[in-house]
């Protein structure tokens, strides 16, 4: 008998957490953004890679990461990039619906840092941005 509660008990609290996951996937971020995924590693020597994809409603003039900032943990901002600093020109895609890409920064090696990214798309109509901050990481 206890062992039949458990198991329906299971069964209902991960019925809850897919309905939950799907309602979340559902839900646009704008107009122009359909979606946006953001990831940050750390390979322990002073850089810092963030994995970034931004999905556009459809086909965008421009769409990608327009700026990063790098804070450390105490939130002190140490770095901000954008899609025009020299170097970084590739965080922006062209005539495409979706921007995928790893960037790394290069951080002082030791501490712990977060980002903070603002996505962009954009076409004709118009564009939006949608900012997302990333777990803390050591270096």
């Amino acid at each position: 008998m206890k062992k039949t509660i458990r198991v329906m008990a299971l069964v209902l609290i991960a019925s809850f957490l897919l309905t939950s996951f799907a309602v979340a996937d559902v839900t646009r971020a704008s107009d122009y953004i359909s979606g946006t995924t953001l990831g940050i590693t750390s390979n322990r020597s002073g850089q810092i890679s963030l994995d970034c994809t931004v999905i556009g409603t459809n086909i965008m003039n421009r769409i990608g990461v327009d700026r990063i900032r790098i804070y450390t943990s105490s939130g002190t901002l140490v770095q901000t990039i954008y899609y025009t600093t020299s170097g970084y020109e590739y965080m922006m895609g062209y005539n495409t619906y979706i921007y995928s890409d790893t960037i790394t920064c290069q951080v002082e090696r030791g501490n712990y840092y977060y980002a903070e990214v603002r996505f962009y798309a954009g076409n004709n109509s118009g564009g939006d941005y949608v900012t997302r901050t990333t777990s803390v990481v050591r270096t």
